[in-house]
């Protein structure tokens, strides 16, 4: 499975795909930041309503939003508590339409870490998404 376009940014807090998304099409939101900041909501890209799967603001705070699209905005605007610096990196990656996330797995970004063998069991044609933050 391939993503249909991606945007990667750093130190901004809105993000522009440089095509509209197509109805029906998931959008993946993935961002990394600082100590003393989380996300506090995500508007646009065409999403009624933006979920967050995982996150964590220990350490490193890595969080993880998705949305299906209306395919009406190429804008999406991230909204930081603890005001905006250039610390957070986001990637913002639209996919064909994909179920919502079955379950999550995290370590929730305590120390260095991974997701051991066999806590993530995904099928032919899983979407494995992954965020982390230095």
């Amino acid at each position: 499975m391939n993503f249909i376009q991606e945007k990667a940014t750093a130190g901004a807090s809105i993000i522009l795909l440089d095509e509209f998304p197509v109805d029906g099409n998931m959008l993946v939101l993935c961002v990394g930041h600082r100590l003393n900041k989380s996300l506090a909501s995500v508007y646009g890209g065409g999403v009624s309503q933006w979920v967050r799967a995982c996150g964590s603001t220990a350490n490193r705070a890595a969080e993880i939003w998705y949305g299906i699209t209306n395919g009406s905005s190429q804008q999406v605007t991230l909204n930081f508590t603890g005001g905006l610096g250039p610390q957070q990196v986001v990637n913002l990656t639209e996919w064909p339409p994909l179920l919502a996330p079955e379950s999550v797995n995290t370590n929730n970004g305590t120390t260095e870490g991974s997701i051991g063998s066999g806590e993530v069991s995904p099928s032919v044609g899983s979407l494995i998404v992954a965020a982390f933050a230095n």
